[in-house]
């Protein structure tokens, strides 16, 4: 079920709230930020830590930095008005601990960039970049496809792949209680336990 509050400001606190909850029971205690863009009325709204912000887990050799761009699209339901929450676009970027540029980013955008000419551009939806050479190809500069990530197989990644320590011992439990809640409050897609 699709997250639906009765005003814009409602859908971006609850996911916010949903998100944060995760991340500071599992990895950081770093706040992921609102902030709302006063051109479209409050309906479009980003989360971050801020810019150039990083969470540094204990344990890893990387940070991560998180961005969110959200909108609150009306919909009358049953009479009565109420907004609908949607993800425009998100990123998780990976860097090394004492560097800033990723070297690895996930990445989604609903309405990928259109060339001048009016064809898709290089980015498709969803997709991973990682930096480096590979047999001669810059793997930053090409866009490999992906499924949808989400907040908590991004966790998962950090911690099992990159040895960040968790903040708590049920971690696995807590990804998993917080990923069946996305799916069922926040989404219209399916929950698949791992």
């Amino acid at each position: 079920m699709p997250l639906l509050r009765s005003k814009p400001f409602y859908c971006f606190r609850d996911f916010s709230d949903h998100v944060n909850h995760v991340l500071n029971k599992t990895i950081t205690q770093r706040q992921l930020c609102i902030y709302s863009d006063r051109k479209v009325r409050s309906l479009v709204a980003s989360m971050s830590f801020g810019k150039g912000k990083w969470a540094q887990p204990r344990g890893s050799k990387y940070k991560f930095s998180i961005f969110q761009k959200l909108r609150a699209s009306p919909e009358k339901i049953d009479g009565k008005n109420n907004y609908r929450l949607e993800t425009i676009e998100y990123g998780y970027f990976i860097a090394r601990r004492n560097e800033d540029n990723p070297i690895i980013r996930f990445e989604y955008l609903r309405y990928p960039i259109a060339k001048d000419n009016g064809e898709i551009g290089k980015h498709c939806r969803h997709h991973v970049q990682i930096c480096s050479n590979v047999n001669g190809i810059y793997l930053e500069d090409v866009h490999i496809p992906t499924g949808w990530v989400t907040i908590e197989e991004f966790i998962r990644f950090f911690i099992v792949d990159l040895e960040a320590k968790s903040l708590c011992k049920d971690w696995d439990e807590v990804l998993q209680n917080s990923e069946k809640r996305f799916y069922e409050e926040f989404t219209s897609k399916r929950y698949h336990s791992p």
